[in-house]
């Protein structure tokens, strides 16, 4: 068994172990919520993977949990049925989508998407006989499996995670082979892809949608489990979240998808903790202040993200422990027992000496 795979399995070992071993119910909701967004970074990574940064995912990821719940709430129709279709109006739409937005240049791309995302906040604001406004929808039905009615965060616990798992290995699976190869050969230069006879528009709409199903998933997911959405958790504040966690774990790093997934959503929790402690008069704007100095820190010390930045420094730190130290200039080791004796070297004929 490779090591990547005995890491999996391990990882799911313990993850497994954790509803039983956990302190307090708050443990296994931290969890959940650290699943699915894992599962919306993991698109954003397939996203980076072919060069691409979008602050649209918090659109796709509403747009998930919008159609999910309208369709099993206004029109009584199982979740087990209305996921699946959530996904294929999300991964229409993205199509849509990328058609204009992907022919542009990198940062006009992330302007586009951007708009997107606040454009499809703002509808669902305005949409109120649809979405319900500001005031969002309740009663949202539970979600329930063929055979199974799951309720408890335990349960979506498991589920959660099993889908995490899922959606990791479906992207480990992309990115080692040749789709993988095809959007390492985009992300170094499109212009060099095309012409080794890479196809790097179908590429890149193919990863935009798959990226946006992940983010659909999540969110149709999140509907059923908190039972109540409004449009807060989809606005620009949400997009940004998601793109501090993608380059913390590193924006081509599929495993950094569910580190920065962790860090980002615990150190969140202990911001929201302490931060009005410590300065109580500060507003909630303290906290998109405090990413965005985050974000630029990462990426000015580490680009590739934590994960491989922090193995580079060990790298770094290892390969200079091992380095032998410089000897100064005219410095020798001194003479040991049984040593020959040091011979003195034999002076040289001045130049035009005399001789027979």
């Amino acid at each position: 068994m490779s090591g990547e795979r005995l890491g999996l399995a391990a990882l799911a070992v313990a993850l497994a172990a954790v509803p039983a071993l956990a302190p307090t119910a708050y443990v296994v909701t931290l969890l959940n919520v650290i699943g699915l967004y894992a599962i919306v970074t993991l698109g954003l990574i397939l996203l980076g993977c072919s060069g691409q940064v979008s602050l649209g995912q918090a659109a796709f990821y509403g747009l998930g949990a919008y159609t999910s719940a309208l369709l099993s709430r206004d029109l009584g129709w199982p979740p087990a049925a209305t996921i699946p279709l959530a996904l294929g109006l999300v991964a229409g739409t993205a199509y849509v989508v990328g058609v204009p937005t992907l022919r542009l240049a990198e940062h006009f791309f992330v302007l586009a998407t951007l708009g997107v995302g606040i454009i499809v906040n703002v509808l669902m604001v305005q949409l109120v006989p649809l979405t319900g406004g500001a005031s969002g929808l309740r009663d949202i039905p539970g979600l329930a499996l063929p055979g199974v009615r799951i309720t408890t965060d335990r349960q979506f616990y498991y589920l959660i995670w099993t889908l995490v798992f899922v959606t990791l290995i479906l992207a480990r699976n992309i990115t080692s082979h040749r789709t993988g190869r095809a959007l390492r050969a985009i992300l170094g230069s499109e212009v060099g892809a095309a012409a080794l006879g890479v196809e790097v528009s179908r590429y890149k709409m193919h990863v935009f949608v798959l990226s946006a199903v992940y983010a659909a998933l999540a969110g149709a997911l999140y509907a059923h489990y908190i039972r109540f959405i409004s449009p807060s958790p989809f606005s620009l504040y949400a997009s940004l979240f998601f793109l501090i966690m993608a380059v913390v774990g590193g924006l081509t790093n599929i495993w950094g998808g569910l580190l920065g997934a962790a860090a980002v959503t615990i150190l969140d929790q202990i911001i929201r903790a302490e931060v009005p402690r410590v300065f109580p008069r500060v507003g909630g704007e303290y906290q998109t202040a405090i990413y965005g100095i985050l974000l630029v820190l990462i990426m000015i010390f580490f680009p590739s993200g934590i994960v491989r930045g922090a193995l580079d420094l060990r790298r770094l730190l290892v390969r200079s422990a091992a380095r032998p130290a410089p000897v100064p200039a005219g410095a020798q080791d001194p003479p040991t027992l049984g040593d020959p004796p040091p011979v003195a070297p034999r002076a040289k004929p001045a130049d035009g000496g005399g001789g027979m």
